[in-house]
């Protein structure tokens, strides 16, 4: 309480011309207005729900009202600050994403208590919307339309959750679920407990009001999506529907067969009302396939084109409708051009089966998730979908010409309430089998290209003819300087070679002492099998050890010899290819100003080792989220060191070679192999510091100044 009270008189008396805010209510308004920077705040109160925003946060709520508060410096992880205890924060107001945040530098708890009750409160996202329970535990209850990713913190998914008037978003850690946990809430009614926020804490400002709910559990399901969901009405064929009206339909239910297929997951669905199409996005990982007769329920929505379903669900129906069998053979600019030929789209042909040829200009690419080749025809070029049949393209090659037969597609955005007509994002066609490619004629061998080539390559002859006399000579002297370029090449590459068999030895004698070491253990481990148990384990324990690090110096070992790493230029971009597969989440900066032209590959190599030994081990055994690791030139002598924020160890009686620990000793004996010193400096929960110092030779020095 002590420490508190002096850190917030201190904060009063940094800023004696800005008065000390000390209620919710004050500094909500402060926070509101936007323009009240750096004003210091004591607020003490009852925390309602701790780190529930995409930040580290806490809620708390004094007699005057509820208020979010920053976490900036993480003052409460190192501490366990629960709903309901009652705390005093100090801090200050400052700029956050472009907008004003209460931050709190320090916390102190004055009562542990449980929380207060709160009042079993079951509401629609219609009650929310006005700010009546901000801030306020509540029971959300609605069904889910829509789940997404956050783009901007992937730690975080957003559900969207309404009545059938309005909508409010839900979001939620992911606890290390997929997404795809929360898209089986699609459609279903729910109960979510939470909080709610007057806005977002994250990076989409202007999202509104949200409702946070902290964990999975906190998700109840009160009505599945799949109860009845194939009982749901048709979908009405109307063509007065409004477009916020198609939007609010709720599910609805298609029968017909399947005419197209395409990025994994969207489906062309001709029914036999009219033979309309209709564009389906599939909710579940199985597909059908191209003529299967099927039953779709989803969420209607609209391009103002056509009526389409999202998020549907499937099953395998009977019908007798055929799907027209006889295509329209059609040019490409009829699709973009009227007859006056002014640019326009031909929305009539979306969903037809249609046959048009080109000059095939592009195929796949391997390894793209779009499928694609792409025709050229009348001035204009045209994707074509070959997902269901890659092996028609095994004969086509750029510059022929192609027949192909599938079902026009056009995507174009669905239509939002601010939208006047949504934009047409996509025009393709998706072939359906491999017959529907086909090869009309093969590219001409004579070509402008190949023709320009052979007069370039007759002037090339006639202008060698007549300068041959004077460039014999020239001709000389660079054969004989690419001579001495092939013989330093060589010399370069022996070097490698033996900079690499160095690697080798040094590979066979760590490991040779490792194994040395395991096969004294395991024979100490004979020895006391039958006479004492408790000292076989500590020698088995030891073993064990050994064995899990002769295995990493292999694995770092082969992983040295894969890697580019000692062929960069720059150290400091070679420090960081040699820790990238070892960082994880920890923040690692490099500072390393030693040129590399000056060392070798057998002092860079043992360099990168040490290094990347000690930051495995600040970042595995320390715990360490942010190392740092800088090197520069110092009185003749490199020096360079590794410092990280972990929880430290004590550098007398850490354990080593007796306890089959060899990493600090491997680092010891590199060292020492380069006439260096190494040393450690560590304390219990502050961290480590390593420093190593290698003498340079006198003419590297020289060179260098």
């Amino acid at each position: 309480m002590v420490y508190c009270v002096t850190v917030a008189f201190a904060t009063l008396c940094s800023a004696s011309a800005q008065p000390v805010i000390r209620t919710a209510h004050e500094l909500t308004d402060v926070v509101r207005a936007n323009v009240s920077i750096d004003r210091p705040f004591v607020i003490e109160g009852e925390v309602i729900s701790p780190k529930v925003c995409t930040a580290n946060a806490l809620v708390v709520r004094d007699q005057t009202g509820a208020v979010p508060l920053c976490d900036m410096v993480h003052a409460v992880c190192s501490q366990d600050i629960r709903a309901g205890y009652r705390v005093r924060i100090a801090g200050r107001t400052e700029l956050g994403y472009n907008y004003l945040d209460a931050a709190f530098t320090n916390v102190e708890v004055i009562a542990k208590s449980d929380p207060s009750p709160h009042p079993d409160i079951r509401l629609s996202p219609t009650d929310l919307l006005d700010g009546t329970y901000d801030f306020r535990h509540t029971r959300l209850v609605g069904t889910v339309r829509d789940v997404f990713d956050d783009e901007a913190d992937a730690k975080f998914v957003y559900l969207l959750v309404g009545d059938m008037s309005n909508a409010i978003y839900v979001t939620s850690h992911l606890n290390d679920r997929k997404t795809r946990d929360f898209n089986l809430l699609i459609g279903c009614e729910v109960e979510i407990e939470g909080i709610v926020l007057p806005h977002t804490r994250g990076m989409r400002h202007y999202i509104g009001r949200t409702f946070e709910a902290d964990r999975y559990e906190d998700f109840h399901l009160l009505r599945k999506s799949d109860d009845g969901i194939f009982s749901a009405p048709p979908l009405e064929m109307r063509h007065d529907l409004q477009p916020a009206e198609i939007a609010t339909l709720g599910r609805r239910r298609l029968v017909g067969r399947v005419t197209a297929l395409w990025n994994g997951s969207r489906i062309m669905l001709e029914t036999g009302f009219r033979r309309m199409s209709f564009m389906v996005d599939l909710a579940d990982t199985a597909t059908p396939s191209v003529g299967d007769a099927i039953e779709v329920v989803g969420f209607p929505s609209t391009d103002l084109y056509r009526i389409h379903l999202r998020h549907a669900r499937w099953r395998h129906a009977q019908t007798d409708f055929k799907p027209s069998a006889s295509p329209s053979k059609i040019k490409v600019h009829e699709l973009m051009r009227d007859r006056e030929g002014r640019a326009r789209i031909d929305a009539g042909f979306f969903g037809k089966l249609v046959t048009l040829s080109g000059t095939v200009i592009g195929l796949p690419v391997t390894g793209n998730v779009h499928r694609r080749m792409y025709l050229r025809s009348d001035g204009h070029i045209l994707p074509v979908d070959i997902g269901a049949c890659a092996h028609a393209v095994a004969d086509l090659s750029p510059g022929c010409t192609a027949e192909v037969t599938g079902i026009l597609v056009m995507e174009a955005e669905n239509w939002q309430p601010d939208s006047i007509f949504p934009s047409t994002k996509d025009i393709f066609v998706v072939t359906r089998n491999n017959d529907d490619v086909r090869l009309l004629m093969r590219p001409s061998w004579w070509t402008a290209q190949r023709l320009l080539f052979v007069i370039g390559a007759l002037v090339l002859v006639l202008s060698a003819i007549l300068v041959w006399n004077t460039s014999l000579r020239r001709l000389a002297e660079r054969r004989g300087r690419e001579l001495a370029d092939e013989q330093v090449n060589r010399a370069v590459s022996d070097l490698k070679v033996y900079e690499r068999t160095h690697l080798a030895v040094e590979l066979h004698d760590s490991l040779s002492q490792t194994l040395s070491g395991v096969s004294m253990q395991i024979d100490a481990v004979g020895r006391f099998a039958d006479t004492d148990r408790e000292r076989m384990r500590k020698h088995l324990g030891i073993a064990s050890k050994t064995l899990k690090s002769c295995r990493d110096e292999l694995r770092n070992c082969l992983s040295d010899l894969r890697s580019n790493a000692l062929e960069e230029r720059d150290m400091n971009e070679a420090i960081r290819q040699t820790l990238e597969p070892y960082s994880d989440d920890a923040a690692i900066s490099i500072r390393f100003f030693i040129p590399r032209e000056i060392l070798s590959d057998s002092t860079t190599h043992t360099i990168l080792r040490v290094i990347r030994e000690l930051v495995v081990n600040a970042i595995r055994h320390g715990h360490a989220d942010k190392v740092k690791v800088a090197g520069a030139l110092e009185d003749g002598k490199l020096r360079f060191s590794v410092m990280d924020n972990g929880c430290g160890f004590d550098t007398e009686s850490s354990p080593g070679l007796a306890e089959g620990h060899f990493g600090l000793q491997g680092i010891r004996e590199r060292v020492d192999g380069l006439d260096g010193n190494f040393e450690i400096e560590s304390k219990a929960g502050h961290g480590s510091k390593a420093t190593v110092s290698i003498h340079l030779p006198e003419e590297l020095n020289e060179e260098k100044s």
